[in-house]
C-alpha cells in the first residue's frame, strides 16, 4: 500500500516520530472534489452555452426580419414585433420612412400625370385662343374696310380677351363669380370716375354666390364688351344723361342667373338694326353656344333704349371658396 510519510527528529528525547498515511487517503478527497467541481463546471459551461444560444437567437432573429424587411419588395411591408426594442425601433423607422418614400413616388407619379394633363390642356387652350383670335381678326376685318378702324377696334377686342384670361386665370381656370365676370368685361367703362356714372352694375350682381365655368365668362366678357361698344357708338352712352344699368337675378330653380342690360336716356331706337355686324352676331349666334345647354340671349330694341336678356347657367359655390378667390360677399 503506498504510504505518505511525515518524521521529526525530537531533540530534547532523542526520539524520532513518523507519522504514515495511505496515498489513497490523502489524494481520494481531493480527486473526488475535482471532480465533482469538473462535473459542475461542466454543467454551468453547458447551461451557459444553452443561455447564449438563446439570447443569440433572440437578437439574431429580429435582425434575420429586418433583414427581409429590407429585401422585400411588397409595397405592404409587414412587420410582428419582436421583444427586441431596439430592433422594433430601428423597424418602425424603416417602415416610416419607407412609407414615406411610396408617399412621395406616388405624389411624384401624380405631379408627372398633372404636368402631362396641364400640358395637353394648356396645348388645347392655346389652340381655342389661336382660333377664337382667329375668329376675331376675320370677323372684324369683315365689318371694318378701313385699316386703322380695323386697327382699332381689333385691338379693343384682343384687349377684351386679354381680361377674360386674366380673370380665369385669377381663378386657377376654375369657376369664375359672377359679379367678377361682370367687372372684367366692363373695367374700361368702370375705371374713369364720373359724377354721376353712366354705367352701374347692380349690387345684386355681387351678393350672388354664383360662378360660371371658364368658357362661358369668357364668352360674357367678350359679350359685355360688345355690348358696352355699341352704347358709345350708337346708344345710351353717346349721351351725357344716359344711362346703362346692369342688374342680375336669379331664375327658378336657382341653377341659372339672368343679366339684364338696360339702357336708358340715349337717342330713340327705331329698331333692330338693318345690318348686322360683329358684335351682333355675337350675341345672337355664338353667344347662346358659348354658355351651354339651357342659356338663352335676348335683345329688345325697345323706343327708350336697348334691352339684352342673358340667361347662363351658374354652379353655386360657398362664401369661403369665393373669399378664397379675393371675392368679399355680403
Amino acid at each position: 500500500m503506498p504510504l505518505l510519510v511525515a518524521y521529526r527528529r525530537l531533540d530534547d528525547t532523542g526520539w524520532t516520530v513518523a507519522v504514515g498515511s495511505p496515498v489513497a487517503n490523502l489524494t481520494g478527497p481531493a480527486w473526488r472534489h475535482a471532480l465533482v467541481s469538473l462535473a459542475i463546471g461542466g454543467l454551468l459551461l453547458l447551461l451557459c452555452l444553452a443561455v447564449a444560444q438563446r439570447l443569440a437567437s433572440s437578437i439574431l432573429r429580429p435582425f434575420a426580419a429586418l433583414r427581409d424587411l429590407a429585401a422585400s419588395k411588397d409595397e405592404a411591408r409587414r412587420y410582428a414585433p419582436t421583444g427586441l426594442r431596439e430592433a422594433d425601433e430601428v423597424a418602425e423607422a424603416f417602415l416610416q420612412e419607407a412609407s414615406r418614400r411610396q408617399a412621395a413616388t406616388v405624389s411624384l407619379l401624380n405631379s408627372e400625370r398633372r404636368l402631362r394633363l396641364s400640358i395637353a390642356e394648356l396645348n388645347h387652350r392655346v389652340k381655342n385662343v389661336l382660333a377664337t383670335v382667329q375668329a376675331l381678326a376675320f370677323q372684324t376685318a369683315r365689318g371694318e374696310a378701313d385699316l386703322e378702324r380695323f386697327q382699332s377696334v381689333f385691338s379693343a377686342r384682343l384687349s377684351s380677351l386679354a381680361r377674360a384670361h386674366d380673370l380665369i386665370t385669377a381663378f386657377s381656370w376654375q369657376a369664375a363669380s359672377l359679379d367678377a365676370v361682370l367687372r372684367t368685361g366692363l373695367t374700361p367703362w368702370l375705371e374713369p370716375a364720373r359724377s354721376p356714372p353712366q354705367l352701374v352694375i347692380d349690387p345684386s350682381c355681387g351678393h350672388e354666390a354664383a360662378m360660371v365655368l371658364p368658357s362661358q365668362a369668357q364668352a360674357l366678357v367678350l359679350a359685355l364688351h360688345e355690348l358696352a361698344t355699341n352704347a358709345i357708338k350708337h346708344g345710351a352712352l353717346t349721351q351725357p344723361d344716359g344711362l346703362v344699368t346692369v342688374a342680375c337675378a336669379a331664375c327658378e330653380g336657382g341653377d341659372h342667373a339672368l343679366i339684364h342690360w338696360i339702357e336708358t336716356g340715349g337717342p330713340a331706337v327705331p329698331g333692330p338694326p338693318a345690318r348686322q355686324g360683329f358684335g351682333m352676331r355675337l350675341l345672337k349666334r355664338a353667344l347662346r353656344t358659348d354658355l351651354g345647354a339651357g342659356s338663352e340671349v335676348e335683345l329688345d330694341f325697345l323706343p327708350e333704349g336697348l334691352q339684352a336678356r342673358i340667361k347662363v347657367k351658374v354652379h353655386p359655390t360657398s362664401p369661403a371658396a369665393l373669399q378664397l378667390a379675393g371675392l368679399t360677399v355680403d
